[in-house]
């Protein structure tokens, strides 16, 4: 049987009930104010006009 999600949504709205709301996002990251930042060797420039001139990369999160 397919059902819209808006006519879910009305009936559960009219019944007074909610969804289960996932779980929100564990913060990992411990903020030191004391810390410095690595030094900006590509001057925020990350088109150098040549392949392979700069290369970058950032890890956000690790498991």
């Amino acid at each position: 049987m397919a059902v819209s999600a808006n006519t879910v949504a009305k009936i559960m709205a009219e019944m007074g009930t909610e969804g289960i709301s996932p779980r929100t996002f564990k913060t990992t990251t411990q903020v030191d104010p004391t810390a410095t930042f690595p030094p900006d060797r590509v001057g925020r420039r990350f088109d150098r006009g040549r392949i392979d001139v700069a290369w970058t990369s950032d890890i956000t999160y690790l498991t």
